[in-house]
């Protein structure tokens, strides 16, 4: 369609090395998608390439991002990311517009969308090999956020998700290992008095004696895991 030979302009355009003539191509891409329309999500859920490098799979909003921001024009784009938040929300959109705001470096959007793709993930999980890896890698990715923050109880909690849902079903030995030296990196930060202190802190009312159990147990297998 029109919007598909736009955005492969763009894409021209970025591997001339003329990102600056890219972004107006990546706009009207965008602008000429049905808004809101799940069945033609401005994106694949497919993320191609390795971090920094350019791949014609991606979203046309983080291939946006990354011409703009080597453009100069950060600005400019995280308006353009904002806005594409606005208008499209279906789920594939919401993975794009994270890997965007990632790069933007804007944590603060990013962690309501970390969370919103987590938990949707996870509830569709429960039966579903392949959802438990992806909901598990969902884990990861907000509990990572948690942990740059140092937010380390909300950290934790997120690595402990992610071990559950790893090891639920026949998930593949590379979501588990990543699941298992996720948490060891987190609990590695703090100290067991840290933790507690930090979780009672936070808590309204009464600890439940499962919570205050679960996580000595967690605790307890950082050195078990530090043998996988």
């Amino acid at each position: 369609g029109r919007g598909e030979t736009i955005e492969r302009l763009g894409d021209a355009h970025v591997l001339a090395g003329e990102c600056e003539k890219a972004l107006p191509r990546y706009r009207d891409a965008i602008a000429s998608l049905t808004r809101g329309a799940p069945e033609r999500s401005p994106t694949v859920w497919k993320m191609g390439g390795e971090k920094g490098e350019f791949d014609a799979n991606h979203a046309i909003i983080v291939k946006l991002t990354r011409a703009g921001l080597k453009a100069g024009r950060r600005n400019e784009v995280r308006r353009d990311v904002d806005q594409f938040v606005r208008d499209f929300t279906d789920f594939s959109s919401a993975v794009a517009s994270a890997e965007a705001y990632e790069l933007l470096g804007c944590d603060e959007p990013l962690f309501a969308l970390r969370k919103r793709i987590f938990l949707e993930l996870a509830a569709e999980a429960k039966e579903d090999d392949e959802e438990n890896g992806l909901a598990s890698s969902a884990a990861v990715a907000l509990g990572r956020l948690y942990l740059k923050h140092q937010r380390f109880e909300e950290a934790f909690v997120a690595s402990e998700r992610a071990v559950e849902l790893a090891r639920t079903g026949e998930t593949s030995p590379s979501i588990q290992e990543l699941a298992v030296e996720f948490r060891s990196e987190v609990l590695k930060s703090f100290s067991e008095e840290d933790l507690i202190q930090r979780y009672l802190a936070r808590q309204k009312g009464p600890v439940p004696d499962a919570m205050r159990k679960r996580a000595a147990e967690a605790l307890d297998r950082l050195d078990e895991d530090d043998l996988m």
